[in-house]
């Protein structure tokens, strides 16, 4: 669709009815796009019958141009939100958050795992739309940061599972002694969607939670701290399975591509965690 177009007719004295009838349909599609509650129902199930590599498409870049797209709608609408609008943010932020950690506790299928953990981030990244002034530069950080440490996962998940029939977190078993340096990569990914030091993850919640306390939320932000921790213990699931078990299978060595994609990705993503102003100075 044409932003141009679409923040030229907002400017009109008089918008007809299908205006804003399509900047809701076209609302709902992006959540719809980016899986937040209550448009998610579909991810799991499609994110764990798919091709890993789809897969991470979905997880990452689709969900990043969805959000971004979402967020450029509401700028170039020059969008004064109201009331009523902050709370419907709010509400499905919350829910996604909390719904998405919540069945991601019950997963032992890591994509399905990971599909539950990306509805929750999409409730972070809900957050955003709640200072559409100056929240562009926290936005690009927290999906960047998100997409490097979701590739580097799924290509993790590309090499453990390219023989096996599902995901199941048993193929992970002793990762960690067959392939220290992707369960590395792996660990390392996981921290960074659960928030923890020094990766992008961490400093994108950060930024993220200190623009919502300034817009005044802090309700919510208090709730999004609960989930943090809460998906503290799905990650560390995979973690444990991966150095705390015995490997059910011999590995030898990945190909160059799983360990170049892995690698790179997790690397920028603590380049990001380390020199943060280099995404921030961006927008």
């Amino acid at each position: 669709f044409d932003v141009a177009e679409i923040a030229s007719l907002s400017r009109s004295a008089e918008l007809p009815a299908w205006f804003f009838i399509g900047v809701m349909m076209i609302t709902i599609g992006m959540l719809f796009k980016v899986a937040v509650v209550p448009f998610h129902f579909w991810a799991p199930d499609v994110y764990e019958g798919a091709p890993a590599l789809t897969t991470a498409t979905m997880s990452t870049l689709a969900k990043v141009v969805a959000i971004a797209t979402l967020y450029k709608l509401l700028v170039v609408l020059n969008a004064e939100m109201s009331y009523a609008f902050e709370i419907v943010i709010v509400v499905l932020s919350i829910a996604s958050m909390t719904v998405g950690n919540i069945m991601a506790l019950r997963q032992n299928n890591v994509k399905r795992m990971l599909a539950f953990s990306g509805i929750s981030h999409a409730g972070f990244m809900l957050m955003t739309l709640l200072s559409l002034t100056n929240s562009a530069g926290t936005l690009l950080y927290y999906t960047a940061g998100y997409a490097f440490s979701g590739i580097a996962a799924f290509a993790v998940i590309l090499y453990v599972c390219r023989h096996n029939e599902n995901e199941d977190i048993v193929n992970f078993h002793g990762l960690g002694k067959t392939n220290p340096a992707l369960a590395a990569v792996l660990t390392a990914s996981l921290l960074s969607m659960g928030g923890i030091p020094i990766f992008a993850g961490f400093f994108g919640k950060l930024f993220l939670f200190n623009q919502t306390i300034e817009a005044g939320y802090l309700v919510l932000v208090i709730v999004a701290v609960i989930n943090s921790i809460i998906s503290i213990g799905y990650y560390f699931k995979l973690i444990l399975a991966m150095y705390g078990k015995e490997p059910n299978e011999a590995r030898k060595g990945a190909p160059v591509l799983y360990y170049a994609v892995a690698v790179i990705a997790i690397l920028l993503n603590i380049l990001m965690g380390i020199f943060p102003s280099f995404v921030l100075d961006l927008l």
